[in-house]
């Protein structure tokens, strides 16, 4: 045990790298949840880079603060960027709806040829002008600007932030813009051109993730796993479609000191032995609730720091005492040698209980001391 509290900082870093924290870090992704607890819309929090900041600001006062900080305006930049159809709250959505991702086919199968010809930027465009959306580079800027000062802020009162960006492996772009049922197709009709297709653009994946970490000035990254997982996949597609994209990125930016955040959703529990094959005390990977986390525990544990798992079914329709149990049992289980961080599983639901959320960041402090 550690003579003295540590920072935030400190124990994040303790956890990933397998030093030894004081205690069990904390890393609930409190996002749309905040504004209920300020007083605002999510159409204010999707809108605004300074009420998303200061509704996350009155929810960590409220919570009695954590050591990991999802960053606060992350979604507006996602629904500002990302290439897919998003309906935004107050706008396609009522004020107080969550934004949503509309899948619809924007790639067509001759469409990789124009990917492994023309590169990622050209495809990229590509996307934008079947969707009819513009980006408009000043306004992302001005954006960024804020974000960058909103992000000193915090972590000059001693709270890192998670991570400079969401970052997609090349089957996960694919699939959401051909539509899952068209990308299983693929994968059995033309799978060397997903492949190629992949490889073409995996530099220019990396090199946008950097200039993600340089602007946001954080070493840490999201590589999204969402459609990767045994919940949609086999270990067998995931070896050849996924894994050989996703080593290739993460291990060319950890050898330039930057940090991957596997945030997994789905079941994983088939995948687990390919999270081994990465430098020690380097990631973290980020579960949801449909992993076996205690099996995670045994296969990447002393390899890799696991962070999770609170499920978002708990914190909205369990009681105190459960999530009490729930997390002492995480703790039980999963903390011992350290490389665990306390995390909700995915983000926090916005109608989960205050109390509940309470109860896990109360429980992780007191009961979570090595």
């Amino acid at each position: 045990m550690t003579e003295r509290e540590m920072t935030s900082f400190e124990r994040i870093e303790a956890a990933i790298t397998f030093g030894s924290p004081d205690r069990v870090p904390l890393c609930p992704q409190v996002d749309y949840m905040a504004v209920l607890l300020a007083g605002k819309t999510c159409a204010d929090f999707i809108t605004s880079v300074e009420t998303a900041n200061e509704s996350v600001r009155v929810a960590f006062e409220k919570l009695g603060g954590w050591d990991w900080l999802y960053p606060p305006a992350a979604s507006l930049l996602f629904v500002k960027t990302f290439f897919m159809e998003v309906k935004i709250p107050g706008k396609d959505l009522p004020a107080n709806s969550i934004h949503q991702i509309i899948e619809k086919p924007v790639m067509f199968m001759e469409d990789y040829d124009f990917v492994i010809e023309k590169g990622y930027q050209a495809y990229k465009e590509l996307i934008y002008n079947r969707l009819n959306k513009e980006i408009d580079a000043e306004e992302i800027k001005t954006i960024l600007f804020e974000i960058v000062e909103n992000h000193k802020k915090w972590e000059e009162a001693g709270v890192p932030i998670q991570k400079a960006g969401t970052h997609l492996l090349p089957f996960e772009i694919f699939c959401l813009h051909r539509t899952f049922e068209e990308f299983v197709r693929d994968m059995y009709r033309i799978p060397d051109k997903i492949i190629a297709a992949g490889d073409a653009i995996v530099m220019d994946l990396i090199n946008e993730i950097k200039n993600s970490c340089r602007i946001l000035n954080n070493k840490a990254f999201w590589l999204g796993v969402w459609r990767s997982s045994a919940s949609f996949i086999s270990p067998r597609q995931f070896e050849k479609f996924v894994f050989p994209h996703m080593k290739q990125i993460s291990v060319a930016l950890i050898e330039e000191g930057y940090r991957p955040i596997f945030h997994l959703d789905g079941d994983m529990t088939p995948m687990l032995q390919f999270f081994t094959d990465f430098p020690k005390g380097t990631c973290v990977m980020a579960l949801d609730g449909c992993t076996d986390i205690r099996k995670a525990k045994k296969v990447v544990g002393g390899n890799m720091c696991i962070m999770g798992d609170v499920p978002p079914t708990l914190l909205c329709i369990g009681t105190e005492e459960e999530v009490r149990h729930y997390c002492k049992a995480l703790i039980d289980d999963i903390g011992p040698g350290g490389g665990f961080i306390m995390g909700s599983g995915c983000t926090v639901p916005i109608n989960a209980k205050f109390e509940n959320l309470k109860t896990m960041i109360d429980v992780t402090k007191t009961y979570g001391k090595y």
